[in-house]
């Protein structure tokens, strides 16, 4: 069975390892940037055909001083870094201090990048998760 979320160890050298069945989406190279959510704070992993797919989308959306602000904001934050043979990935000290991870984090599969959260922020998501009403979407189950 194909689990969404996982949990792991960040290392001593700052590595978190991505699931396998995360990785299948990435190749060597990844992009990482802090979450656009002020109340959502962690990390967003992106393969870099996705990277490009959102840096396009801001792209044609930058039509005012404001939205080129945001594009330049986006742009300024992403980190490029590789994962290494054993599919771990090293996060820097602004990395770890934005998403307050100092030990387990969780692994969020989202539907075009992977999500870093530290444990204690990923329970304070769940629990904002299960206070939703998920009949705003307008989907049926």
């Amino acid at each position: 069975m194909l689990s969404t979320v996982y949990e792991h160890q960040v290392d001593a050298q700052k590595r978190v390892t991505i699931p396998s069945q995360f990785r299948k989406n990435f190749e060597k190279e990844v992009c990482v940037i802090p979450s656009p959510d002020a109340d959502a704070p962690c990390l967003y992993v992106y393969s870099e055909p996705e990277w490009q797919k959102v840096c396009e989308q801001v792209q044609a959306k930058a039509v005012d001083a404001r939205s080129r602000r945001i594009q330049r904001r986006l742009n300024s934050s992403v980190t490029y870094a590789d994962l290494d043979k054993a599919g771990r990935l090293t996060l820097t000290h602004e990395q770890l201090e934005f998403a307050a991870i100092d030990g387990t984090v969780v692994l969020v599969k989202n539907t075009s990048h992977v999500e870093i959260w530290s444990k204690d922020n990923w329970q304070k998501e769940v629990a904002a998760m299960d206070a939703l009403d998920d009949t705003e979407l307008g989907i049926n189950f």
